[in-house]
């Protein structure tokens, strides 16, 4: 393996580094030697989502998710869209939805401030293989949270579901859920226009 390393690196020319590579092992092994050759070497969010990627492709699932343990104890900074919600289809693609569901439970362990990606993602997979009953956990432990944004889609998305498969009582719950979340957003709201007007 010959590499053409640059005087200085940064995290674009690293990713472009591992993408051109013709094997994923050659990847992986760039993307560990990187650190050690660059002292200030730290890798961001897009050199994660290219090297787990390029794993999570060739099927090495093991070591992608060594490199995600990685990811969560470097406390990289990694966007919703770019990283998780690709590791949740990568993990469906290959029948781990189990695996899926893990991540998804733990993304509070990550640096990452938003998870509406990866909820969607994770709800659209589990509507089509018939797993709902199993994510619904996962939705109930996030209606009321700031991570999740734009839930109307996924609230409609689940009911119809749950409907199909004759679970109107979670339905029914599931906006039970979703009704104190606008509630409480209708509380905010009013509350702010109090004060606006208040103050003049």
């Amino acid at each position: 393996m010959f590499v053409r390393w640059p005087r200085l690196l940064n995290p674009t020319q690293l990713a472009q580094i591992i993408r051109q590579q013709k094997n994923s092992f050659t990847a992986l092994k760039i993307f560990n030697e990187a650190k050690a050759k660059y002292l200030n070497c730290r890798h961001n969010g897009v050199v994660f989502a290219t090297i787990i990627n390029i794993l999570g492709s060739s099927g090495r699932f093991d070591e992608m998710k060594q490199v995600i343990e990685q990811m969560k104890d470097d406390s990289c900074e990694c966007k919703d869209d770019a990283v998780f919600a690709g590791i949740v289809k990568t993990y469906a693609k290959a029948g781990l939805l189990d695996d899926a569901v893990s991540l998804f439970r733990s993304l509070p362990q990550f640096n990452c401030v938003a998870w509406t990606s990866s909820f969607n993602t994770l709800l659209e997979i589990m509507v089509k293989e018939s797993r709902l009953e199993a994510f619904y956990r996962p939705f109930k432990e996030n209606s009321r949270g700031w991570e999740v944004k734009s839930r109307m889609g996924s609230l409609n998305l689940l009911m119809d579901a749950l409907c199909h498969i004759k679970r109107s009582d979670l339905a029914l719950e599931a906006i039970r859920c979703h009704s104190f979340v606008v509630l409480n957003a209708l509380e905010d709201f009013s509350e702010r226009l109090r004060r606006r007007y208040s103050s003049k």
